[in-house]
């Protein structure tokens, strides 16, 4: 049987809407339109079928876990699965935890470990290179440095930071992001990058923006403009650089009519839990909130607020999150 999706956002899209349908089938009473929707899911494709599949091979060994007293169990399955006489929902997002997890093992590049610079969820930190060029680092971020006499390259692997470029005629800063190249014309900018997209706030002077593979046309960003990038197709907008500014002093996240899914993105890199929903439908919704990055939980509360989402916890690796509308 062929492998799930090597795109880490399609392997966990396909295993959040399995389990969905999996809690589902455990809880609800199905009508028949329901269950051809099901039986319409699966058949999109072998990759939706396999992670159905092992969702519910999991599930059928839960009698054998029922049985096993063992020390060397994880205490996840000790505590939401051994000795319950029927499937709840905690326990079935338990089991949800450990398919995710061996994703997530399988998924994160060797090369982010390996990184230079690594920062950790709840952190912000400084780092001053050689050339005394700053870099404020905020949430899991990891970048690695190449600096030689003929130039000066970070390389951004994922996370945000906040550039501050020392001047240097010799040899020219360049931030590389995969294919996106961002060469320093000027001071001082922001990066955001996540499995989304790439997003770039110039806060002062200029950069200069192109594509090593050509998937775009090179440009400049100019004070006050606002790039992100996704698949190649770039948008530019302006904004009010000094909010930026203040947002990254203050540890928030300002967003204007933002969809949801984009917002969870963000703020999943500024905590340990990870985070399950249906992209596509969480994406319909709109944000417009300025959260608090050190204070993610109540971030999420005041989106449950907001929007009437449905959260469901799960110890502290995971969180499932739902409109409550979803049927």
């Amino acid at each position: 049987m062929s492998e799930l999706h090597q795109n880490p956002e399609d392997q966990d899209q396909l295993l959040n809407e399995a389990a969905d349908w999996l809690l589902r089938l455990s809880h609800d009473d199905l009508d028949i339109e329901q269950l051809q929707q099901l039986q319409q899911w699966k058949m999109q494709s072998p990759q939706h079928q396999q992670a159905f599949d092992k969702m519910a091979q999991f599930i059928q060994g839960l009698d054998v876990l029922k049985q096993q007293q063992i020390k060397s169990q994880h205490p996840l399955i000790r505590k939401h699965i051994v000795k319950k006489k029927s499937l709840s929902k905690t326990a079935a997002k338990s089991l949800l935890l450990f398919i995710v997890a061996a994703g997530l093992i399988y998924q994160l590049p060797i090369q982010r470990w390996r990184a230079d610079q690594l920062n950790a969820a709840k952190q912000w930190q400084q780092q001053i290179l050689s050339d005394h060029s700053q870099i404020l680092l905020a949430g899991k971020t990891a970048y690695n440095i190449d600096y030689s006499n003929q130039k000066r390259k970070i390389q951004l692997l994922e996370g945000d930071i906040w550039v501050d470029v020392a001047k240097d005629h010799q040899r020219p800063f360049i931030v590389s992001v995969g294919d996106v190249q961002i060469e320093a014309l000027g001071t001082q900018f922001v990066i955001r990058r996540d499995a989304q997209q790439l997003e770039v706030n110039m806060l002062e002077s200029k950069t200069k923006i192109y594509s090593a593979s050509q998937q775009f046309k090179s440009f400049q960003l100019n004070t006050g403009q606002r790039a992100r990038i996704h698949d190649g197709q770039v948008s530019v907008q302006n904004i009010d650089q000094k909010q930026v500014a203040q947002a990254w002093q203050q540890k928030k996240l300002v967003v204007n009519d933002m969809p949801l899914d984009q917002v969870l993105t963000m703020l999943e890199k500024y905590q340990n839990s990870k985070y399950l929903y249906n992209r596509q439908r969480l994406s319909q919704y709109k944000v417009t909130a300025v959260l608090p990055l050190d204070q993610t939980d109540t971030a999420l509360a005041l989106l449950q607020e907001q929007l009437s989402l449905q959260i469901y916890p799960v110890g502290s690796l995971l969180t499932w999150i739902k409109a409550k509308n979803n049927n």
